[in-house]
């Protein structure tokens, strides 16, 4: 995927990635307590001209915007010195390529950035779109029609020559190349803009090896790290394979390990983060695939996760997850600090008392709050430094959004 991402900072401390205990659940968890706060609506207030999404599905930070993908809406949004507005689309569920809201995207779902600053999304689970740093949108590689097709990604006006089969994210690498969760291949669109495959096939099975002859099973997740090494999720195979640059795929976690992996990270110092979210278990492991340190914890466990559930490290290397219900965050100490209230729906306030529903994605802007995407609410979320939660945008009724000030 893309990345798809969440982050969140409330003066958390750095996860321990080099714990002696190897093999090991660590149950030394507590839970901290929690900061009250008065409630504040920040946005979202009944009988208001107000901001309305339809499924926001992901979210980047751009400079000092953040971009959404409004998907059911077909809209990409913008948040900006608290003006919610229309950055690319019209609604319409088409795709057209023109100029911010002159432009039409249909169901834009994966978003990422490069070192540039153009955006790309994906479209339809087989197109990707790119947006430059004036709104201008193009076609930028896949066809109207599913399939594997390499070669060429298009240009002028022969946009129809690679194929992707079911886009699952998207990642780019220093060198702005586009690696591609595709089915159950990796796909790799290069700086000249050739779309190749680079490991796996149409074919299901399980193979390791040149990456031209290995076979995957239902690909969930990926990861890079620093060394250009990307880390698959190979779902139903139950394992987590390797792709080195030389083109060689290895098991790093072989089946039995892990029941059902279904999501995958590396934090700064390369440990590779994984969810089994049959077992509701976190695994540690080393650059070697060593298992470091394995988190399975009454608080985890007694949640729900969605099948797409992301996990994620913020840029202290604190664990991420999110549930059905709630946020976890998994610090150094082997606290968990859990952000909502189960069974709960769309509570704003201290933190303790708050809830969400399906919370999916999120970023923060310069001062420290965190915005997070509440699908299943249909609203984006605040959660200020000072452990306050209010509705920044949304009043979470399907439709399509007006630009409104406030």
């Amino acid at each position: 995927m893309t990345q798809r991402f969440i982050a969140f900072l409330f003066s958390l401390t750095i996860i321990s990635c080099s714990s002696s205990k190897s093999n090991k659940d660590d149950k030394s968890f507590k839970k901290t307590s929690f900061k009250t706060a008065d409630i504040e609506i920040y946005s979202g207030i009944l009988n208001t001209k107000d901001s309305v999404f339809n499924v926001a599905s992901s979210a980047i930070k751009v400079g000092n915007q953040i971009l959404v993908t409004d998907t059911e809406n077909n809209l990409i949004r913008k948040i900006e010195k608290n003006k919610i507005s229309t950055y690319v689309g019209n609604g319409q569920k088409e795709n057209r390529e023109e100029q911010g809201i002159l432009a039409s995207l249909s169901n834009p779902e994966n978003i990422t950035i490069d070192s540039k600053k153009n955006i790309y999304v994906s479209v339809g689970y087989h197109q990707i779109y790119k947006i430059d740093n004036l709104a201008n949108v193009t076609h930028f590689a896949g066809r109207r029609i599913r399939g594997t097709i390499d070669g060429e990604r298009g240009e002028d006006g022969q946009k129809d020559k690679a194929s992707f089969d079911f886009i699952k994210g998207m990642i780019i690498d220093s060198n702005d190349e586009i690696f591609v969760a595709d089915g159950n291949t990796i796909r790799k669109i290069d700086k000249n803009g050739y779309v190749s495959t680079i490991a796996g096939s149409k074919q299901k099975g399980d193979k390791t090896g040149k990456a031209s002859e290995c076979l995957f099973n239902q690909i969930s997740d990926i990861a890079l790290n620093k060394e250009k090494e990307l880390y698959i999720v190979d779902q139903v195979n139950m394992k987590i394979k390797k792709l080195s640059p030389d083109g060689f795929v290895s098991t790093f976690v072989p089946k039995g390990l892990i029941n059902w992996p279904c999501s995958i990270t590396v934090d700064s110092k390369g440990m590779v983060i994984a969810f089994d979210s049959n077992a509701k278990k976190i695994y540690v492991f080393d650059q070697k695939g060593i298992l470091i340190k394995t988190i399975k914890n009454n608080l985890l466990t007694e949640q729900e996760y969605s099948f797409q559930v992301k996990i994620k490290v913020d840029d202290k290397d604190n664990i991420i997850l999110p549930s059905k219900d709630l946020i976890n965050i998994i610090e150094k100490n082997g606290q968990i600090t859990q952000f909502g209230q189960k069974y709960g729906t769309c509570n704003n306030g201290a933190i303790k008392t708050a809830t969400y529903n399906s919370p999916f994605d999120g970023v923060f802007d310069k001062q420290g709050n965190l915005f997070v995407i509440d699908r299943a609410n249909n609203l984006i979320r605040k959660i200020s430094r000072d452990g306050l939660v209010s509705t920044f945008c949304g009043n979470g009724k399907y439709g399509k959004t007006v630009e409104y000030e406030f």
